[in-house]
């Protein structure tokens, strides 16, 4: 399991680090070319949004003896991520 810790923790990470604009769809170019000349012209300061992840990690083992085991012990994880404060990963 802990080969799985850090790959999933960057992608947290990269995730939680990049910043999206929500873009004005009326704005938008009708030919794609001509919106990738102008790429970001459109983008609005007061619109720029985050996203955060939670995950939660299990592995195969003798209490989770089952892929359903493993899956339901994941979901367990994932809500002790949540409760412990969201954008995180717990093992």
């Amino acid at each position: 399991m802990t080969e799985a810790v850090e790959p999933v923790e960057e992608v947290r990470e990269e995730i939680a680090n990049y910043i999206m604009s929500i873009r004005d769809h009326s704005k938008r170019p009708a030919r794609a070319r001509e919106g990738t000349r102008r790429r970001g012209a459109t983008r609005l300061g007061s619109n720029q949004v985050s996203v955060t992840v939670s995950a939660g990690i299990a592995e195969h083992n003798s209490e989770n003896i089952d892929a359903d085991a493993v899956v339901a012990a994941a979901d367990t994880m994932l809500y002790k991520a949540k409760q412990a404060g969201r954008n995180r990963i717990i093992h």
